[in-house]
């Protein structure tokens, strides 16, 4: 394996000139970008990765033997709701609960103010899932299931789901600024909270329950404020305690499937649990 090391880029002509004097009687080149183009000229065949349109087109007037193309799908409109995970804006419901039980429900500026919320509040989570899935790239390639998510399989760009990250949360908090000002507070903190747990939290063993509980409160604290209803401790107790033994429960199925699956005692991979934790789990949920 060789690479680029000062002064020299080994890239486009550096690279070519490489590869002459390395292989004299010629190569076939793997490539993916324009500045392969150059290399292609030279090449006895090549294999086109992913390249785009108007490589492509360049690639043609070569005349160059193709012995294989690894073509990339386009993005769709399914792929990006996939990446955002729209479906769990369902979680942001818990900003009515405040506005039920304060009886607020039948105030037009409560009801509006909690339903605006709810947009901002789900355009933070989704950039959050954004960032979640940039920093699990690795981990969910090795997943049975997760390996099919957009940013690790390849269909959208990291770097550009990392944009669309950032603008989905900077328009979040301008949202919710804009109905209320200590909700907006509180949803810096959930921000933090979920970014926190996506990091490093996740693979602490009970850590992160304590951590999701929290997270999922949060959303009936940002209700109270936008709602303008009494802070009730009853509710954020109940509500804390009720979110964390669901967090335990998804846990233990999560061991429990492990064990299942390879029948030997080891550590769960992306957690801080082992598959031998599952009465800990049961007996805390």
């Amino acid at each position: 394996a060789i690479g680029s090391s000062p002064p020299v880029n080994l890239k486009g002509k550096h690279k070519l000139e490489y590869l002459e004097k390395r292989f004299p009687d010629g190569f076939s080149y793997a490539g993916d970008s324009a500045a392969d183009l150059v290399i292609w000229a030279k090449a006895s065949s090549a294999v086109l990765v992913g390249v785009s349109r108007s490589t492509r087109d360049a690639f043609v007037k070569l005349n160059c033997p193709v012995e294989y193309e690894a073509t990339r799908e386009s993005p769709s409109l399914r792929h990006w709701l996939k990446l955002l995970r729209i479906h769990q804006w369902s979680k942001n419901i818990l900003l009515f609960v405040p506005l039920i039980l304060g009886q607020a429900f039948l105030q037009y500026h409560a009801l509006l103010a909690v339903v605006i919320g709810f947009v901002a509040m789900g355009l933070v989570a989704s950039g959050t899932y954004v960032v979640n899935d940039i920093s699990d790239i690795v981990a969910d390639r090795l997943h049975q299931t997760k390996k099919r998510r957009p940013i690790a399989c390849g269909v959208i760009d990291a770097g550009q789901a990392f944009c669309v990250a950032l603008v989905l949360i900077l328009s979040g908090f301008v949202i919710m600024a804009t109905q209320s000002l200590p909700a907006a507070g509180w949803l810096l903190v959930y921000l933090i909270g979920t970014l926190s747990y996506s990091l490093f939290f996740k693979a602490r063993a009970m850590i992160d329950v304590f951590v999701l509980g929290g997270l999922y409160t949060l959303r009936v604290v940002i209700g109270i404020c936008l709602a303008g209803t009494q802070f009730s401790h009853w509710l954020l107790i109940f509500s804390f305690f009720f979110f964390f033994a669901l967090s335990m429960a998804k846990r233990h199925v999560e061991i429990t499937k492990a064990a299942a699956r390879d029948g030997v005692e080891g550590q769960i991979k992306g957690r801080g649990y082992r598959t031998t934790d599952a009465p800990l789990t049961l007996a805390m949920g």
